[in-house]
């Protein structure tokens, strides 16, 4: 690309140059005003007016706070001792700041306006180039779905004129970018990554003719070339051209700072060959401008974060120590190998504060309460339940008494109940931090005849069973008892709100539960003499098809029961189909079965037949914990033959006349 032939001496022709425009070049001006959270999400609390992410172009996706307000202001300065002009060291210094505020509602748009100043200073071009009051209004409308977010940005740049007040609408442009951005602070990965791009249309170069073949470039008044031409794109970053732009941005939230990075591709769009650098055509990798800026945000309040970052400028000057004319692209603003950037952000919405701040551990403390009945005897068995203990039940030990783990501290109340009371009853106190909180409650027990399973003559004394009957949520069942041992079933009673203490002889039994529209289940009980044993029994729902049925000769079914390949171990699934078999035989009480399993051949029969006779006893066993009692089973393991292979392994419950 040729370098211009126009310089310095069309001095009145510079000034009728009034200033191009680029969104992007705007959003350059907006930089570091971000919301780079700490680990406790300062980010959340403290986002950039123009929607960036604690990064200096890239946009987040989610919009800033429901009905939350902001402010900020950064400064940039960039300088080098000998800059643009051959054969003279012209020193050249830029300073600039900006000025934004803007606001969030309802979390899904937001509102901002900025506006900015800088001021170029070369000591071999005399005057300044200057640039005051440009207007950068934004709208964006976004959605999180953590942990990802979509928005859509759209913003503006009115620029204002060259030496003369007010805005230079035909120099406008207008920006549209799509965004997305992952945020993995919620499971606890202080990563956040912002990827955005989109395209900028430049107003200037329509309402010179340009684009309808009116006109040529040299007629348009918004046109820069020239080394003063070069330093007045400086100052105000403005574009003449439509840009194609794209970011992505990393920040690692960390307490009190977060580190941060960016890479920013722009690249001009539609320039003509004679506008290019050297060659005259336009380099889409070395002529556009790719920027790194690495930086942190550090918090200096609820409601305070600093910003301090560098741009490093990796292309667009041509990849020198200092650009020289002959790599500027005309119509594009020069971009430096680095500027320094600085940003202070004020949030202003009230519950910034809230949110920024440091999450404490809520002081907590904890409930022991005791329950005894009318006599003073402890009362075990007992059950403790309520809001507080988010779904939890918790049943005093023998000594009547239980702990509720750590709550929060203040008043607590906590409701107690047994099978054998006829209310529930509340237990409760003031929790004071770090400390246990004794109660104590009288509860008035029922006296109520309990079955009691027959024992070695009677001598033994009976234990006791406590415990509960749910659903697989965990939620309480009313269920009809009854006892299993060697002379068969025996009723016992019915739960209260799920619960139950049932008497029991000493050795072992077994406690069966029934409910309507669930499957009967039980559990194998050991309890020594006097003693007190805790079981729950989760009933399941009776499916609508059933998988199993009782016929003449044998308990059919429609699968097999599934074990670990060569090992005699069940699988997961095989609870499904075999909670149906002990179904069947709880409501045949008087129903005895054989266990046959056939395994598949195997070289030494030997272990074939010990296959057979370890899956046949797996089954059984998983029978009896759910409820049968065990007389009520044999077992038979059958290897097959070689012969008889295509059978396969399967599972058959024969009916014993």
């Amino acid at each position: 690309m040729q370098p211009s032939s126009r310089h310095a001496s069309e001095p009145s022709r510079r000034r009728r140059r009034t200033t191009r425009v680029a969104v992007l070049a705007a959003m350059l001006a907006i930089a570091l005003t971000a919301p780079a959270a700490a680990a406790d999400d300062t980010g959340a609390a403290l986002p950039n007016q123009y929607g960036q992410a604690g990064v200096v172009r890239t946009t987040n996706a989610k919009p800033r706070p429901h009905l939350s307000l902001g402010a900020t202001t950064q400064g940039f300065v960039t300088y080098y001792p000998d800059f643009l002009v051959d054969g003279a060291a012209d020193a050249n210094a830029l300073v600039g700041a900006n000025v934004a505020g803007g606001v969030g509602l309802f979390d899904l748009f937001e509102f901002a306006v900025a506006t900015r100043a800088a001021s170029n200073a070369n000591s071999a071009r005399g005057a300044s180039a200057f640039s005051l009051g440009d207007l950068y209004p934004s709208f964006k409308t976004g959605v999180a779905i953590a942990p990802v977010a979509f928005g859509l940005d759209v913003r503006a740049h009115l620029p204002t004129r060259f030496d003369a007040a007010g805005v230079d609408f035909t120099n406008s442009a207008f920006t549209g970018q799509g965004l997305f951005s992952l945020d993995l602070t919620g499971s606890g990965v202080p990563l956040r990554a912002h990827l955005g791009g989109g395209y900028t249309f430049q107003l200037g170069k329509v309402a010179a003719g340009i684009a309808a073949g009116q006109g040529t470039f040299e007629d348009n008044p918004n046109f820069y070339d020239g080394i003063d031409g070069a330093l007045l794109a400086l100052a105000t970053q403005q574009w003449f051209y439509d840009q194609a732009i794209a970011g992505l941005s990393l920040e690692v939230p960390l307490p009190f700072v977060t580190p941060f990075v960016e890479a920013w591709y722009q690249a001009a769009i539609g320039v003509p060959d004679n506008r290019g650098k050297n060659t005259g055509a336009y380099d889409f990798l070395n002529d556009a401008h790719v920027i790194v800026t690495p930086g942190a945000r550090v918090r200096l309040g609820n409601a305070v974060a600093l910003d301090l970052g560098a741009d490093i400028g990796l292309t667009g000057n041509g990849g020198f120590a200092a650009p020289a004319l002959a790599q500027v692209v005309e119509g594009t603003p020069l971009n430096p190998l680095w500027l320094a950037r600085v940003g202070l952000t004020l949030q202003l919405d009230p519950n910034a504060a809230a949110a920024a701040r440091p999450a404490r551990a809520p002081d907590t403390g904890q409930l022991r309460g005791c329950v005894v009945d009318q006599s003073g005897q402890p009362v075990p068995g007992a059950v403790a339940e309520g809001a507080v203990l988010l779904g939890a039940r918790l049943v005093t030990d023998e000594s009547g008494c239980f702990t509720t783990p750590p709550l929060a501290v203040g008043e607590v109340q906590v409701l107690v109940s047994h099978p054998l009371a006829s209310q529930k009853l509340p237990i409760g106190g003031v929790l004071a931090a770090g400390e246990v909180t004794q109660a104590q409650l009288k509860l008035a027990l029922v006296a109520t005849a309990k079955p009691v399973a027959a024992t070695n003559g009677g001598a033994a004394a009976p234990g006791h069973v406590v415990g509960f009957v749910t659903n697989k949520d965990d939620v309480a069942i009313d269920a009809d008892l009854e006892l299993w041992d060697a002379r068969g079933p025996t009723p016992a009673g019915k739960t209260a709100a799920g619960a139950f203490d049932v008497e029991v002889a000493a050795g072992t039994s077994i406690l069966v539960a029934r409910a309507d529209g669930y499957l009967a289940l039980g559990t194998e009980v050991h309890v020594d003499a006097g003693g007190r044993e805790l079981a729950t029994i989760a009933l399941k729902k009776a499916p609508k098809k059933r998988s199993v049925a009782l016929e003449k000769d044998q308990i059919s079914k429609a699968t097999k029961v599934p074990f670990e390949s060569k090992r005699a171990r069940l699988q997961n699934t095989a609870e499904f189909l075999l909670d149906e078999v002990v179904d069947v035989l709880l409501q045949n009480p008087k129903l005895r079965v054989r266990v046959e399993v056939y395994s598949e051949p195997a070289a030494v029969e030997a272990e074939s037949q010990k296959l057979a006779d370890d899956r046949a006893a797996a089954v059984a066993d998983y029978l009896i914990k759910h409820g049968v009692w065990p007389a009520r089973l044999e077992t038979k393991g059958v290897p097959l033959p070689a012969g008889e292979a295509d059978k396969g392994r399967r599972t058959e419950f024969i009916v014993i006349p």
